[in-house]
């Protein structure tokens, strides 16, 4: 997170580089999300 804002500041950064950061955030965001979500499972296959 703190990466993503001394980049920002940067502002010399390519739309590409600015692209593929973005991704690899939603990546990471959208793997929380299932980890979430098998959490949740799990608890409610055991209760």
């Amino acid at each position: 997170m703190f990466l993503l804002f001394y980049i920002s500041l940067k502002k010399e950064l390519n739309p590409r580089e600015l692209f593929m950061i973005f991704q690899k955030r939603q990546r990471y965001l959208r793997n929380f999300e299932l980890i979430k979500q098998n959490e949740i499972n799990e608890i409610k296959r055991w209760t």
